[in-house]
């Protein structure tokens, strides 16, 4: 018969299954040895971290670790593709240390136990390793002993999003614009792309967007011929190029401005 002593589940905004894919929990040496020593079992099933027990009497088992590891935590590497995590959380895309997750900074919410990850200095040199959760016994104890359930959340970065229009083909395109569902970019502004060639230069602003794994956000090039009446709401526009390509994590940018960080994705359309 078995116990579970806790699970772990990390929610990320930027995942369409609203789940952190691809994560792992490995317990340090030191931990490790005290597993194995008193026979707890770590397991991972559908994105899910447990940690699980024989005893009869699982609780009775957390107070005699406690008493022997003297209240040291339980101390468990969190590991995941590091370069795509910093790229898509909502963090400091300069950012080059770990996140520290403890059960001595978390707060009860709907039966789960919320961790609050607190980015730190690198602790774990070693690759792969993007975070260091501590668990500590006294807190499980106080938590009820078995089937405790952590969790912990990631938002997806926001980006700004800049598209520059070339016009290779000199396609005729009147008043163009690139919105949609109210949101209409601001532009176009006259640029000239590294190697020379001219573009029309259209961003969001101050308006940044998350980044998604399976894009549900997507905006339209639009035409507005001259002299077309506004207040047809029918003819007024036409689309000229439907669903326009969105950021990739591999193509973002940073612009300083003052003590903030402007994080883009520059997008180019050629038609």
């Amino acid at each position: 018969m078995t116990a579970c002593l806790f699970q772990l589940k990390i929610s990320h905004g930027y995942f369409a299954s609203g789940m952190l894919e691809g994560w792992t929990l490995a317990p340090d040496p030191a931990t490790r040895a005290v597993l194995q020593r008193y026979g707890l079992v770590p397991g991972m099933r559908d994105g899910v971290f447990s940690l699980t027990t024989f005893q009869p009497d699982p609780v009775a088992q957390l107070r005699f670790l406690d008493d022997q590891l003297d209240g040291a935590p339980l101390v468990f590497w969190l590991g995941c593709d590091q370069e795509q995590f910093l790229t898509v959380t909502d963090l400091p895309l300069d950012w080059a240390g770990q996140l520290d997750l403890s059960s001595k900074s978390c707060t009860h919410e709907a039966g789960e136990w919320r961790l609050a990850p607190v980015p730190g200095p690198r602790t774990v040199q070693r690759d792969g390793v993007a975070g260091v959760l501590s668990v500590y016994l006294d807190d499980l104890l106080a938590m009820g002993g078995q089937d405790v359930v952590f969790s912990a959340g990631f938002a997806a970065r926001q980006v700004h999003w800049v598209y520059y229009l070339v016009n290779r083909g000199q396609t005729r395109l009147e008043n163009p614009a690139i919105g949609k569902n109210g949101f209409v970019f601001a532009g176009p502004q006259p640029a000239i792309l590294p190697g020379g060639e001219k573009a029309m230069c259209f961003d969001s602003g101050d308006t940044a967007f998350p980044l998604q794994q399976k894009p549900t956000v997507m905006f339209d090039l639009l035409a507005k011929p001259a002299g077309m009446s506004a207040d047809n709401d029918d003819n007024a526009e036409y689309c000229v190029i439907k669903g326009l390509p969105v950021p990739g994590g591999n193509q973002l940018e940073v612009r300083k401005g003052g003590n903030a960080s402007y994080v883009f994705c520059a997008m180019h359309v050629y038609l």
